[in-house]
């Protein structure tokens, strides 16, 4: 494989938060090195940490999206990357772009349970419940722990006539919680 092994793909070193650059990793990280994206993604992290409210210069929030502009080109399917631009788009009030960067995260990271969470907290903060629903749908499927988290939010939408309509498509095919649901 050309001097490709183990400590391409993981190096807990790297993946730690307090990383400020490349230079002084040792091993040094190379670019062409899978794990320096999450590096990129977590260095971005640890400037906006996607809170909305978070109070953040400009300077800062620049350079948090060149970071994870950055762990995007370096892995396009790093779903993680997409759901700190997501989050970035959304400081910026940039809705087209962070509406594409929701649908994107969700695809290119479907399995992965926090990626899920931030877009479906997206999609309720833009007020599209049909696509929350479906980020909580695939949740509840894998995540059952969350049933505490989710089904209130569930009841208050089905005691909404417009809400319940919603459900339909789950009433069709019911998912794999939905008996727990109404347990």
């Amino acid at each position: 494989l050309g001097g490709v092994g183990p400590n391409d793909f993981t190096y807990p070193s790297y993946l730690e938060p307090s990383a400020k650059g490349f230079e002084g990793l040792y091993p040094p990280l190379q670019p062409w090195q899978v794990q320096r994206s999450e590096v990129l993604v977590k260095q971005s992290q640890a400037l906006f940490a996607g809170d909305q409210t978070q109070d953040i210069s400009d300077d800062e929030l620049k350079q948090a999206m060149q970071l994870a502009t950055d762990a995007f080109q370096q892995d396009m399917s790093n779903g993680k990357a997409a759901a700190q631009l997501l989050a970035i788009y959304e400081k910026n009030n940039d809705v087209n772009n962070a509406d594409i960067m929701a649908a994107l995260s969700s695809r290119l990271w479907p399995a992965y349970g926090e990626v899920r969470l931030q877009v479906a907290d997206y999609w309720m903060r833009r007020q599209n419940i049909p696509n929350a629903l479906k980020e909580w749908n695939v949740l509840l499927t894998r995540r059952g722990n969350l049933y505490p988290v989710i089904f209130p939010l569930l009841v208050t939408l089905m005691s909404d006539p417009e809400g319940r309509a919603l459900f339909d498509p789950y009433i069709e095919e019911p998912p794999k919680w939905w008996s727990d649901f109404f347990s």
